[in-house]
């Protein structure tokens, strides 16, 4: 427990109370004179405010020298109270750091509260530049007020140099003065989000591409840019010139960014001049994932295109919710880069390329998570066709999940003894399988029962696997038909 003085206002019944206080409380005779000298000169001050106003005016510059005083000897005294005042500067700056771990531009909370305590903490929150990194800059309709984007670029300033954490949200009409915001800033932008909805699909783009394409983006490590509906990009160059401008980027999610050629026309353009290759980039995710797993036969977009001009070579997660390349086209990505990948999650659309899964696997051998979203051009059949191919690939594949509008039609019993392959005939057995049904509950009672799908004996070998160590899910995502 400790006191703490306040040392912009204290009043005469706060110095009455501390003299109440037992002298044990405090643990030198500093404390107990700095009481003293406190008592002492707000009687002076206090005297001295009741003098006649010619008398105060004459005064003034003494008056301001034992108010000066006055807070010198409470600051002194809340230094030796307080456990804070007790640290280093460096370990108090790091506190309020892991206390404003999530900043909000609310005045109660971190960090902002901190400026209204007292000189001390406003002092170390002004001169902790990591506290004023984080920002969730909220756009409106109308244009944002400029006193709000003062705020906004106040807030920013106090970061300095350091790397800026900037999320920019909103239905807007983008003005001028939030381009400016970004410009001034970008840098060192560190990681920026971009969720934008604007009052048509080609103008969030254009929104988009109005802060994207203004780069570079020096030090730029994450970009996360999606919208509620579409957002489109006119061409693949957009694509290249918005990652071009921000070579040591090391994840990027473009989850709703597409290219509708029904909008804009055939695909005319020439490829870019030159591939671009970013050494850094560790995790790509491409496509409305969401969107993707909830209509399992969506053709939207075209974002696999721009992996024909990229190079990864440090890619370990990569996620395709639309995938229009032909197979040759992504084994050549995928040779060409070489990278570690560890997670890959893509929709299979393509008979032939489900026919070539083997081959395109075989450069990837580190790969221990694989997603398949099945589309209904892929058969059952052909699914466990391509599972049981890959005898031999991905030799480390820990977990397999696969999403399907339901499981009718799936021989079950084929699927039982390739999960038994896996788990019995590779050095790295697998460790986890998922097949989710993409149907809720309530079509899943009206589709069958359990039982009427997999029947009594694939039951029996289903939870045979689980009991052996096999984390197993069938069935909707909220119901295992297994258990």
């Amino acid at each position: 427990m400790y006191l703490y003085i306040d040392t912009v206002s204290s009043t005469r019944t706060d110095m009455a109370l501390l003299c109440l206080l037992p002298l044990q409380c405090f643990q030198t005779m500093t404390v107990v004179k700095l009481l003293e000298d406190i008592r002492r000169l707000t009687d002076t001050i206090e005297a001295r405010e009741q003098l006649p106003l010619d008398l105060q005016e004459r005064n003034r510059d003494d008056l301001s020298d034992l108010e000066a005083q006055r807070s010198n000897a409470r600051t002194q005294l809340n230094s030796l109270l307080d456990p804070m005042a007790r640290l280093p500067l460096e370990i108090q700056s790091q506190i309020f750091c892991d206390v404003a771990s999530q900043p909000t531009p609310d005045p109660q909370q971190p960090p902002l509260i901190f400026l209204n305590i007292c000189r001390l903490w406003r002092a170390i929150a002004l001169n902790t530049p990591e506290l004023w990194t984080h920002l969730e800059i909220r756009l409106h309709p109308s244009g944002s007020k400029a006193d709000y984007l003062d705020f906004c670029k106040n807030w920013i300033g106090r970061a300095g140099s350091w790397p800026l954490s900037l999320t920019l949200h909103g239905v807007v009409r983008l003005d001028a003065k939030t381009q400016e915001l970004v410009t001034c800033h970008q840098h060192h932008l560190g990681h920026l989000t971009l969720e934008l909805s604007g009052y048509s699909f080609a103008e969030e783009g254009l929104m988009t591409r109005t802060i994207l394409l203004q780069g570079p983006f020096p030090v730029l490590k994450t970009l996360d840019v999606r919208s509620h509906g579409r957002l489109l990009l006119k061409t693949l160059n957009d694509w290249i010139d918005l990652l071009r401008a921000a070579p040591q980027l090391e994840m990027c999610s473009l989850e709703n960014m597409i290219i509708d050629w029904h909008i804009f026309g055939s695909f005319a353009e020439a490829p870019p001049t030159q591939p671009l290759i970013l050494p850094c980039l560790q995790s790509l995710r491409l496509g409305n994932t969401q969107h993707a797993l909830h209509d399992l036969d969506t053709t939207d977009g075209a974002t696999a295109l721009i992996l024909r001009y990229l190079t990864l070579p440090a890619l370990h997660t990569l996620h395709l919710t639309v995938f229009d390349l032909i197979d040759a086209e992504f084994t050549a990505f995928l040779m060409r880069s070489s990278p570690p990948l560890r997670s890959l999650s893509m929709i299979v659309s393509s008979p032939l390329f489900m026919e070539a899964m083997r081959g395109i696997l075989q450069p990837v051998p580190t790969v221990i998570s694989l997603q398949l979203i099945k589309t209904s051009v892929i058969s059952p059949e052909m699914l466990l066709r391509v599972l049981e191919s890959l005898d031999g690939v991905l030799p480390v594949l820990h977990t397999l999940t696969i999403y399907m509008r339901w499981g009718w039609g799936l021989n079950f019993g084929r699927l039982a003894r390739f999960l038994h392959t896996r788990r019995t005939g590779q050095e790295v057995p697998l460790a986890v399988f998922r097949l989710y049904f993409a149907v809720d509950n309530a079509e899943m009672e009206y589709v069958g029962t359990d039982r009427d799908m997999l029947g009594e004996d694939i039951l029996a070998a289903f939870r045979q696997l689980a009991e052996d160590g096999l984390e197993m899910h069938v069935g909707p995502r909220g119901r295992n038909l297994l258990f």
